[in-house]
């Protein structure tokens, strides 16, 4: 099996619901996130898939939750926006792209603070 990884960022206001502690108030974050995609085979170019094309799906998911409060996006209704739930949005969301290229999703990881990571695979 190979795998590829690619990192981005996006930056972004949350609160967390139900939690005791100075993250309950409004705050901002530089995440960072990276997408692991595998393949048993090789392209016939010799690649699990072409970064810029696996950047372009991460970027326009990216945009949509970039400079905004997440706790007021659709994507987090019901769900409280912290690392982990961002992982699995992200995940969520990127997947079916991915899954037409015939590739499999394997992690996202999102890290809120250089030191603190939050990582969704559905398995």
């Amino acid at each position: 099996m190979f795998e590829i990884k690619i990192t981005s960022g996006f930056s972004s206001a949350h609160r967390l619901e139900d939690y005791n502690g100075e993250c309950e108030n409004l705050h901002g974050h530089n995440w960072k996130v990276a997408l692991y995609i595998a393949r048993e085979k090789l392209d016939a170019s010799g690649m699990v898939m072409d970064f810029k094309k696996l950047n372009d799906i991460l970027e326009n998911f990216l945009s949509r939750i970039d400079h905004q409060y997440l706790n007021g996006l659709e994507f987090f209704k019901g769900i409280n926006p912290t690392a982990e739930h961002i992982a699995m949005v992200i995940y969520n969301n990127i997947c079916p792209a991915v899954k037409k290229e015939n590739l499999c999703l394997r992690k996202v990881q999102v890290w809120e603070t250089q030191g603190n990571s939050a990582s969704y695979c559905p398995e």
